[in-house]
């Protein structure tokens, strides 16, 4: 247990630098949720260059002195003074003075999300005791991958071996990575790592869309969010299976809310390259993560006036870009679902199917319950009885979300659509993670778009 605190502590510190230089004014909770996100996902891009160059031939001894050193390194190109972000909405920055109803409903806001804060963690604790492996992706390919990179870092490339195929070696090594630098730090193979990393990146998700939801919105719509969230069981089902959904999830939340609060605060364009980070840890975390870092960067070429803080963007981006691009040089596989959707030779049937359609508009129907824990047009409704209260600055950011939804939306159903594997069940066993995954933007969305509940209850008075 030692050891993986201390493999924490200082993934956490490497993290924690890297924010320090990207956005000091981040609010104080969202800054520390990137910063276990930042670290975790770069200090398993650290442990794969440890495999690759073949620097694990000199013992773990070597690389745990790289990772400290490299805190110290990383605090000294830190900005001096720290710049802070101005922005945030009257809503987003006022000391609330509540009213007796508004206090009223403030408390009763607080209770429900404690509520479901407990019982939520319950859930998780107990649950992690009933599968400490996680479900079938976890420990097929996931825990399987670390352990290549464990047991024999000199050998790790074993995992490409071809008997090895339907492990899907193609996939990205941040989980792998991670789970693997963790068991070198423990010194032997513990469960509870891929317990603790999954409950961070759960617990880590949903902090992150509330601090900042609160921080553009107000506290009262922040803490929505999160009961939202809370509430969303399918979150919880595939973080305990420790499934690569959640810390994906993760990842496509901290980069849009980035780019909201870069786009809330004009003075601070390092926070691009917080975004920029995120998109691309994304993309090292699952082949889905991919394809969003793409869409990411595009709009954001498309959409973004000032193009001299894109370069924060791309400076974000690239060191993990290079890593994701040499391990698919080095693992010799191509992803099969990807291969088969968009190069098989019978694509224009399936593309001209018109029942393929059908049944995935039927089934996209038929899953909008969320995993059960929105009724349907549940989301529209709130929407309509509270109305829509935006600044001209949130609904550019939130139309740079909304159009990230959107693509990433198109992107799947067209995989559906043309993938050539059996459409049932790729839609059975995939449909419910790809809610999970778009679930965070989609609630904030909702929550930064709807007007604030203590406005309400204000009669609309500051």
């Amino acid at each position: 247990m030692t050891g993986y605190i201390v493999s924490l502590f200082i993934a956490y510190g490497i993290g924690h630098m890297v924010v320090r230089i990207a956005a000091s004014g981040v609010p104080r909770v969202l800054r520390i949720c990137l910063s276990f996100g930042t670290g975790i996902g770069l200090t398993s891009c650290l442990y794969f260059w440890w495999l690759l160059s073949g620097a694990c031939k000199y013992g773990f001894t070597a690389y745990f002195a790289a990772e400290l050193l490299a805190i110290p390194v990383l605090y000294a190109l830190g900005p001096r003074p720290a710049v802070k972000c101005a922005g945030g909405t009257a809503k987003g920055r006022a000391v609330f003075r509540f009213e007796r109803k508004r206090a009223a409903v403030m408390v009763l806001t607080v209770i429900l999300f404690v509520a479901a804060l407990i019982s939520s963690l319950a859930v998780f604790v107990i649950f992690s005791s009933v599968i400490p492996n996680g479900e079938w992706d976890a420990y097929s390919i996931w825990n399987l991958h670390a352990r290549f990179m464990f047991r024999d870092p000199a050998a790790w490339k074993d995992m490409f071996n071809s008997a090895l195929e339907w492990s899907h070696p193609d996939y990205p090594l941040l989980i792998p990575g991670s789970l693997a630098r963790s068991w070198q730090y423990i010194g032997s193979e513990k469960l509870f790592a891929g317990q603790a990393l999954s409950f961070l990146f759960v617990y880590g998700m949903i902090t992150a869309a509330i601090s900042a939801v609160w921080r553009l919105k107000g506290k009262m719509q922040g803490l929505l969010c999160g009961f939202a969230l809370l509430s969303a069981t399918y979150l919880f089902q595939y973080g305990l299976m420790q499934y690569a959904d959640m810390p994906l999830a993760f990842y496509f939340t901290a980069s849009v809310s980035a780019y909201l609060l870069y786009n809330d605060s004009r003075d601070n364009p390092r926070l691009l390259l917080l975004a920029g980070l995120m998109a691309s840890l994304a993309a090292w975390t699952k082949n889905e993560g991919i394809a969003f870092f793409v869409i990411f960067a595009l709009l954001l070429l498309i959409l973004e006036k000032k193009r001299s803080d894109l370069k924060y963007f791309v400076a974000g981006a690239l060191p993990v870009i290079i890593t994701l691009t040499c391990f698919k040089i080095t693992c010799s596989f191509s992803n099969d679902i990807f291969m088969g959707a968009f190069l098989d030779p019978g694509n224009l049937s399936r593309l001209t199917d018109p029942m393929r359609y059908l049944v995935l508009l039927f089934t996209l129907f038929n899953y909008s319950y969320f995993g059960g824990y929105i009724g349907k047009f549940g989301l529209l409704i709130y929407l309509a009885v509270v109305g829509i209260s935006m600044t001209a600055a949130l609904k550019k950011g939130l139309l740079f979300a909304a159009l990230i939804y959107a693509a990433m939306a198109v992107v799947y159903f067209m995989i559906f659509v043309m993938t050539p594997a059996n459409l049932e069940w790729l839609v059975t066993c995939s449909m419910n993670r790809i809610y999970a995954q778009l679930l965070p933007i989609l609630l904030m969305l909702l929550f930064l778009a709807a007007r604030p509940a203590d406005e309400i209850l204000s009669g609309g008075r500051n």
